[in-house]
């Protein structure tokens, strides 16, 4: 009885090595949210042309306004679509960019003001799911008295 034991036909050996089908799953569910996030960041480029279209808005004439006023409701319409999908816009209440929210664009001497406050947002942040979807573009203060070391506040 040297014979090796041969399962039969109906019944399949598990297989260590493959992905399960939990495995798949979990990967679907994580192409499928990487396909929303890339949706969401395009939605939110849009918004950032209409904020810089909606700046310009005041040198123009009626019927240009009018138009305007158009894009103003897309606008709405986008960032209902954005909380709907729980996508909501960085508060950033301590007024200095925060590691890890915030992009320094550009710093500016201002004496007037603290180091590292920030003195214009380019482009808002946004969270979704509670995490970072994209951090914002700021305008900071670097004062020269900083750079050298000192202290700009006594």
């Amino acid at each position: 009885m040297n014979e090796k034991f041969i399962p039969p036909k109906r019944f399949k050996l598990p297989n260590s090595y493959g992905p399960t089908g939990s495995d798949k799953l979990k990967a679907k569910l994580e192409k499928n949210k990487e396909n929303i996030k890339k949706m969401l960041l395009s939605v939110i480029e849009i918004i950032d042309v209409l904020i810089l279209e909606e700046k310009k808005e005041k040198a123009l004439d009626e019927k240009s306004k009018t138009l305007f006023g158009e894009l103003e409701k897309i606008q709405g319409k986008l960032e209902k679509i954005l909380s709907q999908n729980k996508v909501y816009p960085m508060e950033l209440a301590s007024g200095k960019a925060e590691l890890g929210h915030c992009e320094i664009i550009e710093t500016v001497e201002r004496e007037d003001k603290d180091e590292d406050e920030i003195v214009q947002v380019l482009k808002k942040g946004y969270f979704w799911e509670g995490k970072v979807l994209r951090v914002a573009s700021v305008v900071t203060v670097k004062n020269k008295e900083a750079k050298n070391g000192k202290s700009n506040r006594n």
